[in-house]
């Protein structure tokens, strides 16, 4: 498994980007932000070093599921993301680890629809996205 990105909750993608990744940390490019109405988001890109992504995640509206993770922390780190060759595989070797799916593999707009799924470990107050290859 590799790490493909750092997922943020923000209260507002272009705002937060151009305050602390743009004008103090100098990233110059961002992604398109895609709307995903399956999962609830909007979500962009800034590639950090040709290997690893940030993902700004912004809720849809009082409906996404990272609307409350946002009222109740704030902007901060929500997930790790990891490639997987086979996500269905991998969701089952993790439940034997201790996690539970939290989101069942979709679909995901952002990745040319290629499925994405979020784990939550029950040990750990720790949550994570697979992303097929």
């Amino acid at each position: 498994m590799e790490i493909h990105h750092i997922g943020l909750v923000v209260n507002d993608i272009k705002l937060h980007y151009e305050n602390y990744y743009k004008n103090a940390l100098g990233y110059n490019e961002i992604s398109e932000i895609f709307r995903d109405d399956k999962i609830g988001v909007y979500v962009a890109f800034i590639n950090l070093n040709n290997k690893i992504y940030l993902e700004l995640v912004q809720p849809l509206d009082e409906n996404s599921p990272v609307y409350n993770f946002l009222k109740k922390r704030g902007q901060t780190l929500h997930h790790l993301c990891f490639m997987v060759e086979n996500i269905n595989d991998e969701c089952n070797r993790l439940r034997e680890h201790n996690y539970f799916i939290t989101m069942q593999p979709i679909p995901a707009k952002a990745f040319n629809g290629r499925k994405v799924a979020f784990l939550m470990s029950k040990d750990e107050n720790h949550l994570i996205e697979l992303l097929e290859k």
